[in-house]
């Protein structure tokens, strides 16, 4: 008899969970079949209970609910505990339910996670079948057709499919406001004079040429901009300023220090004439403490939106890198990258930079050599500390910090097709899709400074963070944009944002959609802005979609193991209930333990 029932039983649920028929079950689509952790999965769990015990909120409570987010979220958590009481309690007594009653519940169960479950695409006779998300907010199965030469690529690359249309972005590195902010870099000086001895000092620099901007980096340290071209200044015409009360000594290519004496009555004569100076590293950022978690986020985009002055002090650090490789390899160019550029910059960021050979077929196998010498000749200028060359990592740079402008960077070698370089053309892009995108961006870099300083590749947050932004809606996948000219550039093929949602909002939700996400059974792709099946079993593999070679070393962004994966889905759970207790305290910096 007990065989009988086992063969009874068994028959309905290997129909129901037919995968040509039904879509394949995964861990965030069915919590409660996974691991069990603390409040981690209260939402599905409830929407699973409700249908199996058939209880429903009223519309009073869905009212308050929306009112306040929090309560909410306690009720939830209450809810689950109760439901979870009686489901023990009933197991108990073991109450008899009958073979209908049981699968009727169970369809509806599976009815409910259809409509919960993330998109996923799978090969099926007649064509692909995907997931898509419908005006109303629904997924639904599409059904593609099927061609016979493309089985093999679909199988080999599943991202490759769908592609939406085509949207133009400028290159940052030929518009006009790139080629002017290097001008001015090219243009500066760093001089160095005592506190009490700044306006003069300006004065000498008047005297090599006219001075157009005045960014004071410290009470000693002046970062001087000319409106004409200071070749003559390099060459060593700064020699005819010199007197008996001015004394100006050179400490390298582009760095002077000016020193005024009292004794003669001349440097009471020496008055500037430029109106134009600043500060830039002394102005104090509002604060995040006392502020709730929408004024912190706002406040963290706002910052990003000003630190021109900030950006203009790493440029000319760059053009200084530039003199070191002429000094060693003349026919190289230096290029930054990353977020001096790409919208998405800090007050404590570092400055990318990487050594690209001007010449086209000139570019060296191996960029070790070079950098070795770049190292040596760091070591021999007197303001370059904490000079550490990583020669043999995957990518080889070597890492410095200057000590006048108090920047750390890392120098890199690469051939023209630098996935770093198109990242950048793409990041800065994607920084001016949405108002909401540079706060929820710069959110999650200090969220990953915070809690996750412990992972070696803090892109991969970003990385993560941008797919999140795909599935809403409010950046394109990566494959339908497409680098142009200014000129070329036309209104009705620009990326329009159909999404507004606030940044607090897509901060609770990249929290819930990676703590729930099946990384045991899909991959995300960037290309294409779709869940993939795995890649590789064991582990998270992330595909850099700015590399233009597959095999390259650049290929991957990063190979997140099974156990760290599991480390950063805690992480996200743990957000979740900070969000949920205490929201204000999320992006603050945490006491030791």
């Amino acid at each position: 008899m007990a065989a009988l029932m086992k063969r009874i039983w068994q028959f309905p649920v290997q129909y129901l969970y037919r995968p040509t028929d039904v879509f394949q079950l995964s861990q965030q689509v069915l919590p409660s079949f996974g691991r069990c952790c603390r409040a981690a999965r209260y939402t599905q769990t409830q929407q699973i209970s409700r249908t199996l015990s058939g209880s429903s909120q009223s519309p009073s409570d869905d009212q308050s609910a929306k009112q306040h987010p929090a309560k909410e979220t306690k009720a939830k958590l209450s809810t689950t505990a109760n439901l979870s009481t009686k489901a023990t309690k009933k197991k108990k007594k073991k109450k008899k339910t009958s073979l209908p009653e049981y699968m009727n519940a169970l369809q509806q169960c599976l009815e409910t996670i259809r409509q919960a479950s993330p998109p996923v695409q799978a090969n099926v006779k007649g064509g692909l079948r995907t997931w898509v998300l419908d005006d109303s907010g629904d997924w639904i199965r599409r059904q593609e057709p099927s061609s016979g030469n493309a089985t093999q690529e679909q199988k080999d690359h599943p991202d490759l499919v769908n592609k939406g249309p085509t949207w133009f972005i400028e290159d940052v590195y030929k518009s006009k406001e790139y080629q002017e902010k290097i001008n001015h870099a090219e243009r500066s000086l760093l001089i160095q004079c005592n506190s009490n001895m700044i306006q003069q000092g300006i004065a000498v620099c008047e005297r090599m040429g006219p001075v157009s901007k005045v960014l004071m980096i410290s009470n000693r340290t002046i970062l001087v901009t000319f409106a004409e071209e200071i070749s003559h200044v390099l060459d060593g015409a700064y020699k005819r300023c010199q007197s008996k009360a001015v004394s100006i000594q050179r400490m390298e290519n582009r760095v002077f220090e000016i020193k005024i004496s009292k004794k003669h009555e001349a440097h009471e004569r020496l008055k500037p004439e430029c109106q134009n100076i600043q500060q830039t590293l002394q102005v104090p950022a509002p604060k995040l403490k006392n502020k709730s978690i929408d004024q912190q986020i706002t406040i963290l985009g706002q910052r990003a939106l000003c630190q021109g002055d900030y950006q203009a002090v790493m440029l000319f650090l760059r053009q200084c890198i530039q003199d070191i490789v002429d000094m060693a390899a003349p026919d190289h160019q230096v290029v930054p990258f990353g977020s001096v550029l790409n919208g998405f910059i800090s007050d404590n960021s570092d400055l990318d930079t990487m050594v690209l050979s001007t010449i086209g077929n000139g570019d060296i196998a191996d960029g070790r050599p070079l950098l070795k010498q770049i190292e040596q000749i760091m070591k021999r200028l007197k303001h370059y500390n904490s000079i550490l060359p990583l020669l043999h990592t995957r990518v080889p740079i070597v890492q410095y910090h200057n000590k006048l402008l108090g920047i750390r960077g890392d120098i890199s070698y690469s051939t023209s097709g630098s996935s770093g370089k198109i990242a950048t053309i793409y990041m800065k892009a994607i920084s001016e899709f949405s108002p909401s995108v540079v706060p929820f961006i710069m959110t999650i870099k200090r969220w990953t400074k915070i809690y996750a300083s412990w992972y070696p590749s803090k892109f991969v947050f970003i990385a993560m963070a941008l797919f999140y932004l795909q599935r809403c809606k409010v950046i394109p996948p990566i494959e339908e944009l497409k680098i142009v000219d200014d000129s070329s550039l036309s209104a009705d093929r620009k990326w329009a944002c159909s999404q507004s949602e606030s940044p607090s909002v897509l901060l609770y939700g990249f929290f819930q959609f990676y703590k729930d996400f099946d990384f045991q059974s899909y991959d995300i792709c960037l290309t294409s802005g779709q869940i993939i099946p795995k890649r590789q079993p064991g582990s998270t593999t992330l595909v850099n979609p700015f590399s233009t070679v597959e095999k390259s070393k650049e290929h991957l962004i990063s190979e997140i193991r099974e156990n760290s994966m599991e480390r950063i889905q805690a992480l996200m759970e743990e957000s979740l209930w900070i969000l949920s207790s205490s929201p204000a305290s999320l992006l603050l910096p945490q006491k030791p333990r």
